[in-house]
């Protein structure tokens, strides 16, 4: 018999979670007050990367396995030998559940994309939004002459910084200049309307026509709209290129907001029963929490997941002491409680280097359970997912939304498994 799984945050964990959690038969809510970081992720899920020592790329789960060497705190280490199994299906239930989006990785599933960034850098990541997917490099020939376009008169659609990075990774590349009447505030977001529009040939013609005249072979936009963005970077390669793509984009991201979008709609043809509210309190009785009270109701269930995010979501904050505020956890950094620690400590000045306090977060074991200083899960019904796990810091070893995916995957699972024990335990105490 299929328990109840309340999994509470607004963003990708939260979101995957429930998906993983409702994937196994559970009846799963969604908490959330807000919007998670989700609106604002570039497009694409970066799971590892890395290289050997004579320069060469990992792949990506050797990539993922040296990281968890490394770094004994990361979740990725906490998984031990189910490492790469967990990889595996998180990569497939990404791109079964954004299916819409056409997410999607390399051919050879080990390698990763390298994609190109809006300031000009090259970045790897496992998968993508199919329309950014598209600008993969490796697959792209050697010498393809690379359109860069941008919109005259507007920063945020500024192909130079593109074009220069290109160039100084060996490239052809070009700056592609088009003229639309675009408002400067909003020029990006306007081209997406246009995109998504009865406009879009026309847009797409006068694309077309720039890029032709200075000789360019392969296309990169600097978005393909809300709507429709593989159908776009189509349409454009039917004007005689021989491919299209989308760059990865920054904020405000016009692909987090159809990551976002995606996942609702997924939520809601899965059968996720979504609630806005705020978590007040909750209950806990013989080392399991059984209910959380909101704003004007009281929920209970048979398993919970915690997927709050770090500081920007306000799953860890710090108030003269570091702290989870929805179950009390203990906040740890490289495996140190630091409840009561002065932050400046866990700081460097020299805001280059390592920063301990980017790292704070509940610890968790191999199922995702938070657990205290001596390794004790503790709730055994409670699992978390995603940043409010500390250990890592995405933006300096690379695993962004691969950490969200790989910990949403086990912890939903884990928590609808509990569900199910529970539930079978109960049914057998009740004969």
């Amino acid at each position: 018999m299929a328990g109840r799984v309340i999994v509470i945050g607004g963003g990708a964990a939260g979101a995957l979670s429930a998906l993983a959690a409702r994937r196994k038969g559970a009846e799963v809510t969604l908490v959330r007050r807000a919007l998670g970081a989700t609106s604002v992720s570039s497009g694409a899920f970066d799971f590892a990367a890395g290289v050997d020592q004579e320069g060469r790329r990992l792949a990506m789960p050797r990539a993922a396995q040296v990281i968890a060497r490394e770094h004994p705190r990361h979740p990725y280490a906490c998984l031990g030998s189910s490492l790469a199994d967990a990889l595996s299906r998180a990569r497939a239930l990404l791109v079964e559940e954004l299916a819409a989006l056409g997410v999607r990785g390399a051919d050879n599933d080990s390698r990763n994309l390298e994609l190109v960034t809006p300031l000009g850098a090259m970045k790897e990541a496992a998968l993508a939004q199919g329309s950014i997917a598209r600008g993969d490099l490796a697959s792209w020939p050697s010498d393809a002459r690379i359109g860069v376009v941008g919109i005259v008169g507007h920063a945020a659609t500024d192909p130079s910084l593109v074009t220069n990075g290109l160039r100084a990774g060996g490239r052809d590349a070009v700056e592609v200049y088009v003229k639309l009447e675009l408002d400067p505030q909003s020029a990006l977001a306007d081209l997406a309307r246009l995109l998504d529009g009865p406009t879009k040939d026309a847009v797409l013609t006068r694309i077309a026509l720039a890029a032709k005249e200075v000789g360019a072979t392969h296309v990169l936009l600097p978005t393909a709209g809300f709507d429709h963005p593989d159908a776009v970077c189509d349409a454009l390669c039917a004007m005689n290129f021989s491919a299209a793509a989308e760059l990865m984009n920054t904020p405000p991201s016009i692909a987090g907001l159809r990551l976002d979008r995606a996942l609702n709609d997924r939520l809601m043809e899965a059968g996720v029963t979504v609630v806005i509210g705020d978590v007040k309190s909750t209950s806990a009785n013989a080392g399991r929490i059984d209910k959380l009270l909101l704003d004007d109701r009281e929920l209970s269930a048979d398993a919970f997941v915690l997927a709050t995010g770090r500081f920007l979501g306000g799953g860890i904050v710090h108030q003269e002491r570091f702290r989870e505020p929805v179950f009390g956890l203990p906040v740890f950094v490289d495996g140190r409680d630091v409840g009561d620690m002065w932050t400046g400590d866990l700081l460097d000045k020299h805001a280059a280097n390592d920063q301990p306090a980017m790292r704070a977060g509940v610890q968790v074991d191999a199922r995702m359970r938070p657990v205290d200083d001596g390794q004790r899960a503790v709730y055994d019904n409670l699992f978390a997912a995603g940043a409010v796990i500390g250990g890592y810091e995405a933006a300096r070893d690379a695993t962004g939304l691969g950490v969200a995916a790989v910990t949403a995957l086990v912890a939903g699972e884990a928590a609808a498994t509990k569900t199910s024990l529970s539930r079978a335990t109960t049914g057998s105490s009740e004969r």
